[in-house]
């Protein structure tokens, strides 16, 4: 570890501040670790990327017979996401909501052309999750235990409903006169995972080394990447985003929490950031993060 720092509060009405050990949701950053627990599948022989999504979750929608998992990983498979009808439907973050309730949003999805134009959507991940639970016969959260976080000797861990003094408490001017958010939605694959931000950069050493008996899982991870349009050259591959000149980076923001992660081209260096305030916007808290870049490697 280089350098860490911690300010501000974790929790307002108790006067709780953020340290060091204080926890966040990393929101969309977790899909990388779906995206690599589904590829230790492919490794197993036991997922085919080009195989359709509905060989593995045969009653998930009709959109499944003309999806592949590939297409999945790397959001071309031109499924709207389920945050998106939720909210439509009036949910809100308070509101109880499972895994079941959540891929129910897209059982009635017809099928499509695949592969689409590449759109990010959180209903990839998720579908993802439920095929390694599916595959694998464990709880999403157990199969990432055993195979990817206990190997690779990290504390990072899946928990939807963390609460306080766990992580730190969620903030938004949306949440009423206190401001802090509370969180119901049991939902994993496309967030979920806690880390500190210490830790979630240790972690993210993995890209550098691969996982024991997995060293080249980092480079499958890239291997069929897709441009993003827009994105400077930039290409989504299973949960990461990388750069012509090696940089991978993802960001993400749920419920209050805000956190970007950005590895230096050469893999020798990773910056992690996060919040506990959505006021403080995404695009403020990855242009910080870009400052702090620019510290610690020259970019190109």
């Amino acid at each position: 570890m280089i350098w860490a720092g911690a300010a501000g509060s974790a929790q307002v009405s108790s006067s709780t501040p953020i340290t060091l050990e204080t926890a966040f949701d990393i929101g969309s950053v977790s899909k990388h670790v779906t995206g690599m627990a589904t590829l230790l599948l492919v490794e197993d022989g036991l997922v085919d990327l080009d195989a359709a999504v509905a060989t593995y979750l045969p009653d998930i929608g009709p959109w499944a017979e003309t999806t592949t998992v590939s297409q999945l990983l790397t959001h071309t498979s031109g499924l709207p996401d389920y945050i998106d009808i939720a909210v439509e439907a009036g949910a809100s973050f308070s509101d109880h909501v499972t895994m079941d309730m959540a891929l129910d949003l897209l059982s009635d999805i017809p099928g499509t052309a695949t592969p689409a134009p590449w759109v990010y959507s959180n209903s990839n991940y998720i579908v993802l999750a439920r095929l390694v639970e599916v595959v694998s016969g464990q709880p999403f959260s157990d199969f990432a235990e055993e195979r990817l976080f206990t190997p690779a000797g990290s504390n990072l861990r899946v928990d939807p409903l963390a609460k306080f003094p766990e992580i730190a408490a969620r903030y938004s001017d949306i949440a009423g006169a206190d401001g802090e958010i509370e969180v119901n939605i049991d939902v994993v694959g496309d967030g979920a995972i806690v880390a500190t931000p210490s830790e979630l950069a240790a972690w993210f050493d993995v890209f550098r080394t691969g996982l024991p008996d997995h060293p080249t899982i980092q480079d499958e991870m890239v291997a069929d990447a897709v441009e993003m349009p827009g994105a400077y050259g930039g290409a989504y591959g299973a949960g990461i985003m990388v750069f012509p000149n090696g940089r991978i980076t993802h960001s993400g923001q749920w419920a209050g929490h805000l956190t970007n992660v950005s590895m230096s081209p050469d893999h020798s260096t990773t910056l992690a950031i996060s919040c506990n305030s959505e006021d403080l916007a995404a695009e403020v808290l990855l242009g910080l993060s870009i400052e702090l870049e620019m510290l610690w490697w020259p970019t190109e």
